[in-house]
């Protein structure tokens, strides 16, 4: 049984590339949130109050 799985058109030239924008749907989001929850920085939250009493 054969299936059609991707259909592109050949670019006139040599070594061009074929791509289509639906194939990559989703990925770059998907790299950069696991980017993001890996490297995400942690910063401590402090109240102000805490620097007014030094002064």
């Amino acid at each position: 049984m054969d299936s059609e799985i991707v259909d592109h058109d050949i670019p006139p030239g040599s070594s061009r590339i074929s791509r289509k924008k639906d194939h990559f749907e989703g990925l770059l989001k998907a790299i950069r949130s696991e980017n993001m929850e890996q490297y995400q920085q942690i910063v401590e939250k402090r109240d102000l109050k805490k620097y007014e009493e030094v002064a």
